[in-house]
């Protein structure tokens, strides 16, 4: 496990080799990246998150995992972010993903599962091109400013401008492998498929159930679909005990619609939407004004 001092002790706990980013030799590549990195966003977008620069770290912490890579000599490895659940041994399809250069998820947006160390060499090279390209960064501001005020320049972008200019193979963990696939995002999935449903916190998700095995009907396959991982970002902490007690085989509902919440989870959650609500129509409105203004100049 790679991190800090905030899962250290999770990792001691659990019995995981614990390497903190301190202790990684310093690659040329983030000696770059400290160089021109630079803040692009939004009005509404936060800059500093859980007590760190977040715009920074989602790019820094892909010059730490490679920096790890190289050190353990692996020529390729799985990754995935904190708020995603692994529900089976992605080992197992290493074979398959061996004839591409990387996996990805995020609709295709964003670098992630099974990656190969020279792609993400050249993925972290764009990286620090991007940041020196001041009419790229302008162009990205402009639109922060004028239509988007909510959004800022993150790995995601990049990654996507990275394809444009790398010459590699990709390919979607969002499709299906052996009759299984990786979860996207389990508040996201309506447009290709997938049946919905309304939690009693407030959210609506994947109405996601376990049958040894956790999967969700697809409309459009006309079947249900079994997932390798789901990704359980913006879920409440009790969507995450749920699936742990599903894979731990403990007692409890069969579909996470039906799970038991706790009013404080229900709080947070009419909390949460109406903050999302009030930021999104704020944001429209801002958005507007501006383009007025531009209009008129």
């Amino acid at each position: 496990m790679i991190g800090d001092e905030n899962n250290l002790d999770y990792a001691i706990s659990n019995q995981i080799t614990h390497r903190h980013f301190n202790t990684l030799v310093e690659s040329d590549l983030r000696t770059e990246f400290y160089r021109v990195f630079k803040p692009v966003k939004g009005v509404f977008h936060p800059l500093i998150r859980n007590g760190r620069n977040w715009l920074m770290y989602v790019f820094e912490r892909w010059f730490y995992i490679y920096e790890l890579a190289q050190e353990l000599g692996l020529e390729s490895f799985w990754h995935f972010d904190s708020d995603t659940m692994i529900l089976k041994d992605v080992t197992e399809f290493n074979t398959f993903f061996s004839a591409y250069d990387s996996t990805e998820q995020c609709n295709g947006n964003c670098l992630n599962g099974f990656i190969k160390i020279g792609i993400l060499k050249q993925y972290l090279r764009v990286v620090n091109q991007l940041f020196t390209n001041e009419n790229f960064l302008k162009i990205q501001q402009n639109e922060f400013d004028t239509v988007n005020p909510e959004y800022a320049f993150t790995e995601m972008r990049a990654w996507t401008e990275a394809k444009q200019k790398l010459s590699f193979k990709t390919f979607h963990l969002g499709k299906m492998v052996n009759e299984k696939t990786w979860d996207d995002s389990i508040v996201l999935g309506k447009d290709i498929g997938y049946d919905m449903a309304r939690l009693k916190s407030g959210q609506t998700m994947k109405n996601i159930y376990w049958n040894n095995g956790l999967y969700c009907y697809n409309h459009n396959l006309r079947k249900p679909v079994e997932f390798v991982s789901l990704n359980l970002s913006h879920s409440p902490i009790f969507v995450f005990d749920w699936v742990l007690n599903c894979v731990e085989e403990k007692k409890t509902t069969k579909y996470l619609a039906k799970a038991p919440v706790p009013v404080k989870e229900i709080a947070i959650g009419i909390a949460r939407n109406i903050k999302r609500a009030i930021t999104h129509y704020l944001s429209k409105l801002i958005s507007f004004l501006k383009s007025l203004r531009y209009a008129k100049s």
